[in-house]
C-alpha cells in the first residue's frame, strides 16, 4: 500500500478546488448575463419589426422607430467589436512574426554555394598551406 506524499485534504488541494469552483461560477455568471442580454435584444428587435409591420411599413414609422430605438444598436456593436478587434490584432501580430522569422533566416546573396564540410577549415589549418604528409 502506497502512502501519499500529501494527504488528500491538504490545504493546497482545498485551495485549488476553491479556485476552480470560483472560476466556474464566474463563467456561469458571464454566460447567464450574456444570455439575458441577447434574449432581451432579440425580443426588442422582434418588437420593433412587428411595430414596423403593423404600421404598414411607412416612412414615418421607420423614422420614428429609428429615433426611439437607435441605442439598441450599441449592444451588438459592443458584443462584436471585442472579438473582431482581437482577431484583427492577432492577424497583424502573426503577420509581423512571420516577417521577422523570414528576415531572421533570409540570406542576402543566393548565388553563394552552401557551406560544405570541405570548405570549412579546422583551427590551425589554412587552405593556402599544402598537405605535408
Amino acid at each position: 500500500m502506497a502512502i501519499p506524499i500529501e494527504p488528500s485534504g491538504a490545504p493546497i488541494d482545498r485551495h485549488l478546488q476553491q479556485l476552480v469552483q470560483e472560476q466556474r461560477q464566474k463563467d456561469e455568471a458571464r454566460t447567464a448575463v450574456w444570455g439575458f442580454v441577447w434574449t432581451l435584444f432579440c425580443f426588442k428587435i422582434a418588437t420593433v419589426v412587428l411595430i414596423f409591420y403593423a404600421a404598414n411599413a411607412s416612412g414615418q414609422s421607420f423614422w420614428l422607430l429609428l429615433t426611439t430605438t437607435w441605442y439598441w444598436v450599441i449592444i451588438p456593436v459592443v458584443a462584436i467589436a471585442g472579438p473582431l478587434a482581437y482577431q484583427i490584432r492577432l492577424r497583424q501580430v502573426r503577420r509581423k512574426r512571420k516577417k521577422l522569422q523570414l528576415a531572421e533566416w533570409a540570406v542576402d546573396n543566393h548565388d553563394d554555394p552552401p557551406y560544405t564540410v570541405t570548405s570549412i577549415t579546422s583551427p590551425g589549418h589554412h587552405p593556402s598551406q599544402g598537405e605535408e604528409n
